[in-house]
């Protein structure tokens, strides 16, 4: 197993905090708390690790809610905000879509759908959610076994749908500079 040296002291996250804060503004700052939240949190919650005041946390909040990078969802305790999986599924599209040819990622597209359809073949069925989990008299390591192999084939599933948009997006760049020629 790896080693990753010594656990840092209390005294050198903190240093690492307050250099963070000090280095990014308050809106960086919150879009980067909110990205690694899946589940919906409040104000208060994300204006902590942000390091600033709730309003000031509400505001930009609001602003990535119209942006469509954050969501918002209102319950009884107050707003609470996530990140908008969605978003993040088209930022990466996007990427590959910009850094890869056309050619390049029906290739990567071709591949990855190979994979899955060995998958398909290798449980006899068309998606993850289809196979009887866990089999039955299966043991224990089976299981862990099974359940990476169906872990690693969502996974699979979701590049599929990243590539797809890649290269529709990268199709649509193409036609609208053939167009404006």
């Amino acid at each position: 197993m790896a080693s990753f040296g010594p656990t840092p002291t209390d005294e050198m996250l903190d240093e690492e905090l307050e250099s963070w804060a000090q280095t990014h503004d308050t809106r960086h700052r919150i879009k980067q708390v909110t990205a690694g939240i899946r589940e919906p949190k409040p104000v208060s919650y994300i204006a902590e690790r942000a390091q600033c005041s709730p309003k000031t946390a509400r505001k930009h909040l609001e602003e990535l809610v119209g942006e469509r990078i954050i969501s918002k969802t209102d319950d009884p305790q107050g707003a609470r905000y996530r990140r908008n999986d969605e978003y993040f599924a088209w930022r990466r599209a996007h990427q590959l879509s910009v850094e890869h040819s056309e050619a390049e990622l029906l290739d990567q597209l071709g591949e990855l759908e190979d994979r899955e359809e060995a998958y398909q073949n290798r449980f006899n069925a068309e998606l993850p959610a289809n196979v009887e989990f866990p089999p039955e008299n299966a043991t224990h390591d089976e299981i862990h076994e099974i359940w990476e192999a169906l872990t690693s084939w969502e996974t699979l599933r979701n590049d599929i749908q990243r590539y797809r948009e890649a290269l529709r997006l990268a199709r649509k760049r193409s036609d609208e500079a053939l167009s404006a020629d």
